[in-house]
């Protein structure tokens, strides 16, 4: 796997500014407080020493959102600093010549293998990047409680307040089953409505 990066992938992508973790198996760029990182997964049909298949993902990591969800009283896990942000880009992703778990490393071409990635990388990964590269972007573009969390790591407080507002008044329209099962959703929104009003209130 890793030769074939060597002689197929890596050069391409170090002239975009990325490098390459052996250990971890992925590339890597910084800007500013994000990550933007190209993963390569392993399947459970692999041997310790043969990769059979494998997929790839394009993630982004922000260095000060797991702090930020600490903050606000979230449960933190290894993967909370990922920021999931703008998707629409990957709708494009072209995954035609996945087979199964993702790309059969034993019959398919390495050099084919490498050029598709990097085909997407351009197709989607790129624009992926791009259009979750700063935290306004993410504040604006994003959804859910992402949106929320960086309207508050920008002290747009009024901003984030409204859309916890929006989040109890949809949820409030759901039948009381999917209330009683998505309870901790309410949770969550009403620690971030707390710690706007602590900080709304600390500034005034």
């Amino acid at each position: 796997m890793i030769k074939a990066i060597n002689d197929h992938l890596l050069e391409r992508m170090q002239v975009l500014g990325f490098q390459f973790s052996q250990s971890q198996l992925k590339f890597k760029r910084k800007k500013g407080n994000f990550s933007q990182e190209l993963w390569f997964r392993g399947s459970k049909n692999n041997w310790r020493t043969e990769i059979v298949d494998f997929q790839y993902q394009f993630v982004v990591n922000h260095s000060k959102y797991k702090k930020l969800l600490k903050e606000l009283g979230e449960k933190i896990y290894s993967s909370s600093s990922i920021v999931q942000g703008n998707r629409e880009p990957l709708k494009i992703w072209d995954r035609t010549k996945e087979t199964g778990f993702g790309y059969d490393f034993v019959k398919t071409n390495h050099k084919e293998l490498m050029d598709d990635i990097y085909r997407n990388l351009e197709l989607a990964g790129i624009p992926y990047f791009d259009a979750n590269d700063t935290e306004e972007k993410i504040a604006n573009d994003s959804t859910g409680n992402e949106k929320i969390d960086f309207q508050i790591f920008l002290g747009n407080y009024e901003k984030a307040k409204d859309l916890c507002q929006y989040s109890f008044d949809e949820f409030k329209k759901l039948p009381e089953t999917d209330q009683s099962r998505f309870s901790y959703l309410m949770d969550t929104w009403n620690r971030k409505y707390e710690y706007i009003k602590m900080n709304t209130d600390a500034n005034k």
